[in-house]
């Protein structure tokens, strides 16, 4: 009788224990796709163009400093929501250029890319988690700044052009990239770009200029500062002529310095 009982229990465990397994396969699909970005350094008016060509008459010239880690997003093709992410520290160089690459678990889908790098200081990421919301923009000034133009500024704002005055900002490298498709894989996957390339490319999203300004006497002055009207008050990061921000006008520093004209120093203020 007991072993009876015995045998029975024994049974319904082995029953019970089969009803709650999942019998899976040894080998699991490892759904991980190797990405590389390359940088486009070549920025104007900071390290190409005309802007570089003055520092030969001991103007200062605008610091490039390359990003330490990149910020990698692959979000749904068709709700925008984020899916996946990974920061990529890793960094090479080759004849293409200097890249960061690393690896990413992504299930099979199709998805759109989004990578930028952090360590800016006045651009700041908006909808971070939705690519077709997210945006790069600067504070509005601060009222210890816009106090000094009073003349100027009522309530944070340039009251001849109406615009918010914002801080200017620094450059922010980005990728994007559309419709990736990925299959479930049993080996490492790499993520191609629309050519069918095993790479992408992030350039800057903020463009550059130099200003100069030939003023009688700025040698003697201890600073200056300037407001550029009519500049773009953020930029999406996919759609680069998407402005969900309007207008604004830019807050900056100039620089105090001479130009050589044939043979006659002239003062100026420049940035």
């Amino acid at each position: 009788m007991r072993r009876t009982t015995a045998h029975i229990i024994a049974t319904l465990m082995a029953l019970l224990l089969a009803a709650a397994c999942d019998f899976r396969p040894l080998h699991e699909t490892a759904n991980v796709s190797y990405v590389r970005i390359y940088l486009d350094e070549e920025i104007l008016n900071v390290n190409t163009g005309f802007y570089p060509e003055v520092t030969k008459q001991g103007f200062v010239h605008p610091e490039y400093v390359r990003p330490e880690i990149l910020r990698l997003g692959l979000f749904d093709s068709n709700t925008g929501d984020l899916k996946a992410e990974r920061y990529l520290r890793n960094q090479g160089d080759d004849s293409r250029g200097h890249y960061f690459d690393g690896y990413i678990v992504l299930d099979p889908g199709d998805y759109d890319l989004v990578a930028y790098n952090f360590g800016t200081e006045a651009t700041v990421l908006g909808n971070e988690y939705n690519c077709f919301g997210m945006y790069a923009y600067t504070h509005e000034l601060s009222p210890s700044i816009t106090s000094k133009f009073k003349s100027r500024t009522k309530d944070g704002v340039d009251v001849k052009s109406g615009e918010k005055i914002l801080y200017d900002a620094d450059h922010l490298f980005v990728s994007a990239a559309e419709n990736l498709h990925t299959e479930r894989h049993g080996n490492v996957d790499t993520l191609r770009n629309a050519d069918g390339e095993p790479f992408f490319r992030a350039s800057s999203v903020v463009k550059s200029y130099y200003i100069q300004i030939g003023i009688r006497g700025s040698r003697y002055l201890s600073s200056s500062v300037a407001l550029l009207t009519g500049m773009g008050a953020s930029s999406h990061l996919i759609d680069r002529d998407f402005e969900s921000g309007g207008e604004a006008t830019l807050y900056f520093e100039l620089n105090n310095g001479t130009i050589d004209y044939y043979g006659s120093d002239v003062a100026c203020i420049y940035g």
